[in-house]
């Protein structure tokens, strides 16, 4: 029997690093690739983005992201290009880049069009001009224009939403603004609500008398009785307790119940005066 040969002198493969990220070219095969057709169009097609026109963006391939803990993934990414990215690009005689994307390669192929539409989308919303004091844009000592990447305006959790509402929590950033403004200065918030209610007017009571928040029960009781809009339940409250109670056929706690959700919304769209 012949004896096995000693390997022991053979050297072991060198593991090597894989690569995460890989540019994506613009063109292949002579025709312009998917994300750089898909971007390049919603910045064409799209006035909020009218200022990328002049934004040097590149595209790059990203080794897919995993969930993390709370199973959240990242499903595509922007960063600002640095100092030292803007100056290598130079050095190497390439165009210098502002912005850089970063797509999911192996996920992308399995997303259908508006999915990877929107996550080019979503990308370019934070994709903000570096404004000075009087609202231009800013440039460095080589006469490069400077962005900055904007923050999300919305985050919020499932459970947020299914108690208080998608529009509730769309509009909850501007409501805390608001109200840190309004905190500062309480009396622009009676001169603001009577602008408000100047530009108005009337109009108002043509709503229907779902407009003011009721109850689905509250609005039927209301239908019921005839009272269709919220011109027709003023007036009929208007005439009085007495007449309200026995005519419109809406009492006790839901006759009260519809009074306070009246009042608020009001309060909310007219100043006191007017409410």
């Amino acid at each position: 029997m012949g004896q096995r040969k000693n390997d022991s002198s053979r050297e072991p493969k060198e593991k090597k690093t894989p690569v995460k990220i890989r540019p994506i070219p613009r063109k292949h095969a002579g025709k312009v690739t998917e994300p750089w057709a898909i971007m390049e169009r919603l910045i064409d097609e799209v006035a909020h983005f009218s200022h990328l026109k002049v934004a040097r963006i590149k595209l790059f391939w990203q080794k897919d992201w995993k969930a993390d803990v709370d199973g959240i993934a990242t499903g595509a990414q922007v960063c600002k290009a640095s100092e030292l990215d803007r100056n290598i690009a130079e050095d190497a005689g390439a165009e210098t880049p502002d912005v850089f994307i970063k797509l999911p390669e192996s996920q992308w192929p399995t997303l259908d069009a508006i999915e990877k539409e929107h996550r080019i989308f979503h990308e370019l919303c934070h994709v903000k001009p570096a404004k000075d004091a009087n609202g231009e844009q800013k440039i460095d000592s080589k006469d490069r224009l400077l962005w900055r990447l904007g923050r999300h305006p919305i985050t919020a959790f499932h459970e947020e939403i299914e108690r208080y509402g998608v529009e509730a929590v769309i509009g909850h950033n501007a409501k805390i603004v608001e109200s840190i403004a309004y905190a500062d200065r309480p009396m622009e918030k009676i001169f603001d609500k009577s602008e408000s209610a100047a530009a108005i007017g009337d109009s108002w009571k043509n709503n229907h008398v779902s407009a003011a928040g009721f109850t689905e029960k509250q609005i039927e009781a209301l239908e019921s009785s005839g009272i269709l809009n919220l011109g027709q339940l003023q007036e009929a409250m208007n005439r009085g307790n007495q007449w309200w109670a026995k005519n419109s056929g809406v009492s006790g706690s839901l006759r009260q119940g519809i009074e306070d959700a009246f009042n608020a919304y009001l309060m909310e769209i007219l100043p006191p005066a007017a409410a």
